[in-house]
């Protein structure tokens, strides 16, 4: 996660930090599309987060990302990107 926030404060770069927090853009198109059909998981919603993160929409990422934390709460993964976003937000 200190990879990804050094770049998304430094850099203009989207596809960079979601491989950082295991994302990718193609990931990222096809759970929009499951969301877009109904379908609700932490995963999808944490896809979501970190691609609005990855554009620098930190208060929408925050807020889809501490979603996917209490929906999964052993998932180490969704808590750091959370807190990163958290952070990035100014929370």
């Amino acid at each position: 996660t200190e990879q990804a926030q050094y770049t998304l404060e430094h850099s203009s770069y989207r596809a960079i930090p979601l491989i950082l927090m295991k994302n990718e853009p193609l990931l990222t198109r096809i759970a929009e599309e499951a969301r877009k059909r109904g379908l609700s998981d932490p995963l999808l919603t944490w896809i979501g987060g970190t691609h609005a993160l990855s554009e620098r929409r930190y208060a929408e990422a925050a807020g889809m990302l501490e979603q996917a934390r209490n929906e999964s709460p052993g998932n180490r993964d969704f808590a750091l990107s959370a807190a990163l976003a958290a952070k990035l937000a100014g929370h």
